[in-house]
């Protein structure tokens, strides 16, 4: 089978590993699956690209000419192929092309469903959009909803994000972030900076608890619009020395095994590869219950909890976890552990990629419409 995966990415975030974890399991298992990301003409390696050469892993870069280029793909995508969207700017425009592929999409979550913002209108022509497609995979029974599409098992399925369940040869850290962090006790987020991800929250509640606690550090790591207003509402709280915003940085595992938590206090989510992520390596997680993290992290019968849980906008709550993470040290490492578990026995890229298999296959002759001749 030939699976040709499609980003346009602004950055490396779960979505893009999920989806080069996904690409790197599927050529392990036999399948001959490859990437093509899209940027504006002119623009410079995106993280995507440079993590895929990286791994070895084929790619195709198109710069401009969008919509020719993609045309020319559909023309020379015969049945057996198979075309897999990763988001709104390659799900709409394949909804409305003629095709003979089976085209099928991943949702990985709606940062924005309100029709005042531009990025809710994008959502609204993403939504309708996945109805034209073959089929469409959920990261989470939450997003399916935001799409107020129901999951049938068929045409369109909730399929788990996945990761190596090896760990990954730690990677030195810049120097810069090394000698930060060194001998402090790191709380962490790790993604992108903008607002669904409760930034402004964690920095309301890091400052409440940092008072007891002179060796903890917030790091702040990721890139994003809204790193000026975070710098000044931390200077604002009066925590700004204890605040280090280490903007993106690649040896993400390696910030991970050096942390004392990870804070992930969203607003909205899918499945989050950065908390599977630390599930592996064994950090503990404080994060919200939206999307899928409930899923991972609450606990199950016969099965502790993985993960500190609460509502999302609490800041009170979020402050209360932090201090239990920094004042408890032994229960931090326990909780890390529990996660560890849950995520060896439930969450690896091969298992994933099985589930995608299974997926294409019942996917295709779905409501394709043909090439006209």
């Amino acid at each position: 089978m030939r699976v040709i995966h499609l980003i346009d990415s602004g950055g490396y975030y779960g979505a893009e590993r999920m989806l080069l974890e996904l690409i790197t399991a599927q050529r392990a298992a036999g399948i001959d699956a490859s990437l093509i990301s899209h940027g504006d003409g002119g623009c410079d390696p995106k993280a995507i690209e440079q993590e895929a050469q990286r791994r070895g892993l084929p790619l195709e870069c198109w710069r401009g000419d969008f919509f020719a280029r993609l045309r020319g793909l559909l023309g020379r995508c015969d049945q057996q192929a198979v075309l897999h969207s990763h988001g709104y700017k390659f799900n709409v425009p394949l909804a409305l092309l003629p095709r003979r592929c089976t085209v099928v999409a991943t949702v990985h979550g709606f940062t924005e469903l309100r029709l005042s913002r531009k990025m809710g209108i994008y959502a609204l022509l993403d939504r309708l959009a996945l109805r034209r497609l073959d089929g469409a995979a959920f990261v989470a029974a939450k997003v399916a909803a935001d799409a107020r599409i129901t999951l049938d098992g068929r045409r369109y399925q909730q399929i788990a994000n996945g990761i190596d369940a090896a760990l990954p040869v730690l990677q030195p850290l810049p120097d810069s972030l090394a000698s930060v962090i060194a001998g402090r006790d790191v709380v962490l987020s790790l993604g992108r900076l903008s607002p669904e991800k409760g930034l402004d929250l964690l920095l309301r509640a890091f400052a409440r608890v940092s008072p007891t606690y002179p060796q903890a550090l917030l790091v702040i790591a990721g890139e994003g619009g809204l790193g000026p207003s975070l710098r000044e509402l931390a200077a604002q709280l009066g925590i700004a020395p204890k605040v280090h915003f280490a903007g993106y940085v690649a040896a993400a595992d390696s910030l991970l095994a050096a942390v004392r938590v990870l804070a992930q206090p969203s607003w909205t989510e899918g499945m989050p590869m950065t908390v599977l992520e630390a599930m592996r390596r064994g950090t503990p997680v404080i994060a919200t219950r939206v999307g899928s993290l409930p899923q991972l992290l609450d606990a199950r019968e016969g099965e502790p909890a993985a993960g500190l849980l609460l509502a999302p906008g609490d800041e009170e709550a979020l402050a209360a976890a932090i201090d239990q993470m920094l004042g408890s040290p032994q229960q931090a490492v326990m909780l890390g552990q529990q996660a560890q578990q849950r995520f060896k026995a439930y969450y690896s890229a091969t298992a994933m990629a099985e589930r995608y298999l299974a997926f294409y296959h019942q996917c295709r002759n779905r409501g394709r419409r043909k090439v006209s001749t």
